[in-house]
């Protein structure tokens, strides 16, 4: 099922959705870190407590989204990662899903007004 007309991972990834296959439990439960792309901490798994913290600290210029998280506190999303390809004008020729709102993004950020103008 393709659902975006380009070959990227826009709305394309709502295509790999597969309600039909069996739930599994992941293999990895615990806090990990992840090679060239960040860490995912977990704690009180099974629990009415669980907290899970992924942030993504990967090479730099990969993916435009270094430093943004993902935190679920109590088994409920808190603090989401959203707007993280919002800053790749320059790096992919103006490519349209790039909408220059670097505010939509949860990382940390400096004051390049002059970089933005």
């Amino acid at each position: 099922m393709k659902i975006s007309d380009r070959s990227d991972y826009g709305w394309m990834s709502l295509g790999w959705i597969n309600p039909h296959l069996p739930t599994s439990r992941p293999e990895f439960l615990s806090s990990s870190y992840f090679k060239q792309w960040g860490a995912v901490m977990r704690s009180g798994v099974g629990t009415d407590r669980e907290t899970f913290m992924a942030m993504q600290l990967g090479k730099p210029g990969w993916y435009n989204a270094e430093g943004g998280f993902h935190l679920h506190t109590k088994g409920k999303p808190l603090c989401l990662v959203f707007g993280i390809r919002s800053w790749d004008v320059g790096q992919h020729n103006g490519f349209p899903n790039a909408t220059m709102q670097r505010w939509m993004a949860n990382r940390p950020t400096f004051d390049e007004s002059k970089r933005m103008a």
